[in-house]
C-alpha cells in the first residue's frame, strides 16, 4: 500500500501541509493535528469529511478540550 498523509488547508492563509501518518487511527490523528497546532497555532474551526476517523469521540474530546469548533461536511 501507498503513504497515507493528513492533508491540512489554513483557509485564512491557503498555506497546506501534508503530514505523513504510520497509522490512520483517530489518536494518530490527533497527533498530527497538535503537531500542526504547536506551529500554526490552534485553530477556532476544523472543517473536515465525516469519516470515522473524524467524527469519533477522541477527535471531538481534542476540539473540546481545545474550544474548536468542528464542522462535517
Amino acid at each position: 500500500g501507498g503513504a497515507t498523509f493528513l492533508t491540512i488547508i489554513d483557509n485564512f492563509s491557503k498555506f497546506a501541509q501534508a503530514i505523513p501518518l504510520n497509522a490512520t487511527s483517530s489518536v494518530h490523528i490527533a497527533d498530527a493535528l497538535f503537531q500542526v497546532f504547536s506551529i500554526l497555532g490552534t485553530p477556532f474551526k476544523i472543517t473536515t469529511d465525516s469519516d470515522s476517523k473524524f467524527d469519533n469521540e477522541v477527535i471531538k474530546e481534542m476540539c473540546a478540550l481545545h474550544d474548536i469548533n468542528i464542522h462535517f461536511t
